[in-house]
């Protein structure tokens, strides 16, 4: 999920490698948040910069157990 503010969109990821692609968030700076389910830890990425017209990318996210 991204979350700013009240304002809260979510992806779930659609292959084996995790990727996701959240789209039509307006600039802001964002919290995302990941649901870790079986049995891994829920992590949280804070200050994602959203800028308009531009894809952010993040670096590889690694869920724990």
């Amino acid at each position: 999920m991204a979350i700013n503010g009240t304002d809260t969109t979510m992806a779930i990821p659609d292959d084996d490698d995790g990727e996701f692609k959240i789209v039509g968030l307006n600039a802001g700076t964002y919290t995302l948040f990941v649901d870790g389910q079986n049995g891994y830890t829920d992590t949280t990425i804070h200050n994602v910069n959203v800028v308009k017209g531009e894809d952010t990318h993040l670096p590889v996210i690694t869920l724990h157990h």
